[in-house]
């Protein structure tokens, strides 16, 4: 799905310290599953960003210092990218 390879994903702030938002240039056309999971792949929180909007949210106020991953899933198609939680 090239559309989806071509997904502008921006994470900020990174590092982040209570919330981080998830922000897809241009509108999602499909509903997109966004998870935060850590290092060793365990899911920490989820949310979505539904066909037509372009952002999401995790408040990580209550997750560990360390590095995470940011995975964008829609049906087929997965991507990660890192952030950072700093105190």
């Amino acid at each position: 799905d090239a559309s989806f390879n071509d997904l502008v994903i921006n994470i900020f702030p990174n590092p982040a310290t209570d919330l981080i938002a998830i922000q897809v240039g241009g509108l999602v056309a499909d509903n997109l599953q966004v998870n935060l999971l850590d290092l060793s792949g365990k899911l920490i929180q989820k949310a979505k960003i539904n066909a037509g909007s372009t952002i999401a949210y995790f408040d990580v106020e209550s997750v560990y210092e360390g590095t995470y991953l940011v995975q964008i899933v829609n049906g087929t198609n997965t991507t990660a990218q890192k952030v950072v939680v700093k105190r």
